[in-house]
């Protein structure tokens, strides 16, 4: 970010890390879960920690815009694993979205059927369908008009 900023760059997306044992991938074994979660909290540490010394430091000019992709991708899947629907309550660009299935993936139900089913959160065992992109979307418009 520092040599970016010094070209000239002065607003910063981060997004912080998703708990990544939630993903289908994640899910396949509980010590790939366990391990994963780790993982992702690390990782959320490390960066909270490096964005802090980003903005202590009097020298940077940049402007850093923080997207919590970790506690609301966990919100989602809680809600949906309590039975519930999951819909966002923020704004969201695009068509409505209702997410219900978080375990499964989406690609194996285009295999199967060739629809493509816009109620899942993952595409694959891994990255996010487009519904969740339009959530994620909805996330960087709200940490924008946060600062």
């Amino acid at each position: 970010m520092i040599d970016l900023e010094q070209r000239g760059a002065r607003h910063f997306l981060i997004f912080n890390m998703p708990k990544l044992g939630d993903t289908p991938k994640g899910q396949s074994d509980i010590w790939v879960r366990d391990a994963a979660d780790i993982y992702s909290l690390l990782y959320n540490i490390e960066l909270k920690e490096q964005l802090r010394k980003f903005r202590r430091d009097r020298n940077f000019k940049g402007r850093i815009y923080l997207v919590d992709t970790y506690t609301k991708l966990k919100l989602i899947v809680d809600t949906v694993n309590s039975g519930e629907t999951y819909t966002p309550t923020f704004f969201v660009p695009g068509p409505p979205v209702s997410i219900t299935n978080v375990r499964g993936m989406a690609l194996d139900v285009f295999n199967e059927t060739g629809t493509y089913p816009n109620n899942y959160l993952f595409w694959d065992d891994l990255h996010p369908t487009t519904v969740t992109h339009q959530i994620i979307v909805g996330l960087i418009l709200q940490a924008i008009q946060a600062r």
